[in-house]
């Protein structure tokens, strides 16, 4: 199984190679620049502004678990100077590719580097922070919840490394970059402080969700997951499940 996924994954890269010289440049002024899913694209939009051309891998209403890409999303990630994705398994077409390709010819941003995640044996506090609410529940994947975009502090932490990137690609305009990151940062903080002041009012703090997508939130403001309807990708709750 795994001699084939390597065999099937550089069929895909030879088949994207291909449409590239086929299809010569790409049209566009700005960087190009790749982001696996529509959190992450509007992250790298508001960073870079007119100086990045964005496009986003996976389709909206597409399922990034179980998402598997076309030639022609290969070759378009192959375009980029800057590719932006999640990791810990949410992702793993991106994270094949990126082994298969190595790290010349274009910067990876990881989502989830360096942010310690939320596991269902050590959840473990929110990071800057002396104390921790109680943690919500953990997600399915083996190396921890993915989902740290949903954070404002977290996203604050994943838009830097975004900007560092953009000026390692184009280190004539860093101050376009840096001031539009300062905006960025201040929008996010503000949100943030909305979010605090909202949640302080609330009598109750438990929640049920679909999918388990809200655990970082939830350990931020201190809500409690106490129900989750679909707890892993693709598979159909049971009618007692729902029941509970």
């Amino acid at each position: 199984m795994a001699l084939f996924l390597r065999i099937f994954g550089r069929l895909i890269l030879m088949a994207a190679l291909l449409m590239l010289l086929l299809a010569g440049p790409a049209a566009g002024t700005g960087v190009p620049v790749s982001a696996s899913i529509l959190p992450l694209g509007d992250f790298c939009q508001n960073l870079g502004g007119d100086r990045v051309s964005v496009q986003v891998l996976i389709p909206p209403g597409a399922s990034p678990h179980v998402f598997e890409p076309s030639p022609a999303s290969v070759a378009q990630t192959l375009e980029s100077r800057v590719l932006v994705y999640v990791g810990a398994g949410l992702d793993p077409w991106v994270e094949r590719l990126v082994r298969l390709r190595g790290a010349q010819g274009f910067l990876v941003v990881e989502a989830v580097q360096g942010i310690p995640l939320i596991t269902e044996a050590a959840p473990g506090p929110a990071p800057d922070e002396k104390k921790a609410p109680s943690p919500a529940a953990a997600h399915s994947h083996p190396g921890g919840n993915p989902h740290v975009w949903l954070d404002p502090v977290l996203a604050q932490d994943i838009c830097r490394r975004i900007t560092r990137a953009f000026i390692q690609a184009d280190p004539e305009h860093r101050q376009h970059y840096e001031g539009r990151l300062s905006m960025y940062l201040d929008k996010l903080d503000k949100l943030h402080q909305d979010i605090t002041a909202k949640v302080a009012t609330f009598s109750r703090r438990d929640y049920v969700t679909f999918h388990p997508a809200f655990a970082y939130f939830a350990r931020r403001y201190g809500l409690k997951e106490i129900g989750v309807i679909a707890a892993a990708p693709g598979r159909e709750p049971s009618p007692r499940h729902l029941q509970k």
